[in-house]
């Protein structure tokens, strides 16, 4: 007998389930069309202070955002756009400076190691810079380096904006800015704006009657 025409191929349905659930799929990739778009033509962000994890004396960040949206880390600059929940974890890990220098780059700010519990849930990523309007106005001056197992690329921005550098994630590893190492030179006059964080580790050395004296060095870093 021929099926009734209410009922429905469970294939079918299971697959479109699937694919809309798929990073890769159309309601996904549709949803982050329309996030990504909004967020390039609004300065309207929600901030939020990350809870601090420190594991063998490692600090890094944990958030959880509660849905689709901008979001703004208080503590790193950093700004997520979103098109779903997930949780971000991220922290900030050491240059390879001579890798930098085999691409004729310099470390325009901090390498961050950013990851997500959901694959496709960070369509855009905002990147604090410290380039004054007139740095900014040299062309090819700053962009972005994404270093993973296959290696090191440069991306280029979708937009600068005055205190960020608006990026589209390919997807998540380490990131950060990079300044072009002759542009930058050329143009070494041009002042910049940052807040220099400075970090002091500690070493001890014997003196005279076995005191151990203190001594701090301290560690500049620019955001």
């Amino acid at each position: 007998p021929d099926p009734s025409p209410s009922k429905t191929d469970p294939d079918v349905c299971e697959d479109s389930r699937e694919d809309q659930l798929s990073p890769d799929g159309p309601e996904r990739l549709k949803q982050q069309q329309l996030v990504c778009g909004e967020a390039l033509h609004t300065d309207e962000m929600s901030p939020f202070t990350a809870e601090l994890l420190t594991e063998s004396g490692e600090t890094s960040y944990r958030f959880r955002c509660p849905g689709p949206g901008v979001f703004r880390c208080a503590l790193t600059g950093l700004v997520f756009v979103m098109t779903q929940e997930a949780e971000l974890r991220y922290n900030t890990v050491q240059w390879d400076e001579n890798l930098l220098q085999s691409a004729g780059r310099m470390a325009a700010g901090p390498l961050f190691d950013i990851k997500c519990s959901e694959d496709g849930a960070v369509c855009q990523l905002h990147l604090p810079h410290c380039d004054t309007k007139e740095a900014l106005l040299v062309d090819g001056l700053l962009s972005v380096v994404h270093i993973s197992d296959d290696g090191m690329s440069i991306l280029e921005p979708l937009k600068i904006t005055d205190t960020h550098v608006v990026l589209k994630v390919p997807h998540l590893s380490a990131l950060g800015l990079v300044w072009d190492f002759v542009r930058r030179f050329v143009n070494l006059s041009l002042p910049i704006e940052a807040q220099v964080l400075l970090f002091l580790r500690s070493s001890y050395t014997a003196g005279q009657r076995a005191i151990r004296r203190r001594r701090a060095h301290p560690h500049p870093f620019l955001l």
